[in-house]
This record gives structure tokens, C-alpha cells and sequence, in this order.
């Protein structure tokens, strides 16, 4: 009776050993990704992204008009007075409306 006890004794401790063994491997693989993640971030240089925008490249005819602007940023940038009242007139209905419908949920 001893002996079957011994026995079963040592097959669970082989058994919960290569678990131990298993969850330690599975950690260590865990912890050395992070350090190589860790490794390639601190090299990032990321000041690029804190840049604003690049400017439009401006094209000039002989009479010193704008003739063209090149820009991968599609966006301009124009001052309140540039913009029709029509236009001004039409976001505020919209947004109207939205708030209509947002205060009808409330």
C-alpha cells in the first residue's frame, strides 16, 4: 500500500512539475517579446508626428497670381468671412435638427 501511494505520489509530481515547467517556458517567451518590443520603441523617433502639417507647395504665373497649390493634405484652411452665409445657414439647420433628435432620446 505504501509503495502504490509512493508511486502515485511521484506520477502527480512529474505531472504538476511539467505543468510548472510548461507556465514558466510560456512566461519567459512572454516577458523576452516584450523586452524586444521595448528594445525597438525606445529607438522610435516619433517627433515627426508632433510636426504640424506640411504647408502647400504654391505655384505662381508671371503675374505673381497663385495659378496652382499642391498638397497631399486635400484640406484649406479659410477665415469665417470667406464662407457664404448660405453655407453657415445650412450647417446650423442641420445641426438642428440633430439636437431636436438627440433631446428626444434624453
Amino acid at each position: 500500500m505504501k509503495k502504490r501511494i509512493k508511486g502515485d505520489v511521484w506520477k502527480n509530481w512529474k505531472r504538476w512539475h511539467m505543468s510548472q515547467v510548461t507556465v514558466l517556458s510560456i512566461l519567459t517567451m512572454v516577458l523576452g517579446l516584450f523586452g524586444f518590443l521595448h528594445l525597438f520603441s525606445t529607438g522610435a523617433d516619433i517627433s515627426s508626428f508632433k510636426a504640424e502639417l506640411p504647408q502647400a507647395t504654391v505655384f505662381y504665373d508671371v503675374n505673381g497670381k497663385v495659378a496652382s497649390k499642391v498638397s497631399a493634405n486635400k484640406n484649406e484652411g479659410v477665415s469665417i468671412k470667406q464662407i457664404p452665409n448660405s453655407m453657415k445657414n445650412a450647417v446650423v439647420a442641420i445641426e438642428d435638427r440633430r439636437f431636436i433628435n438627440i433631446m428626444e432620446l434624453i
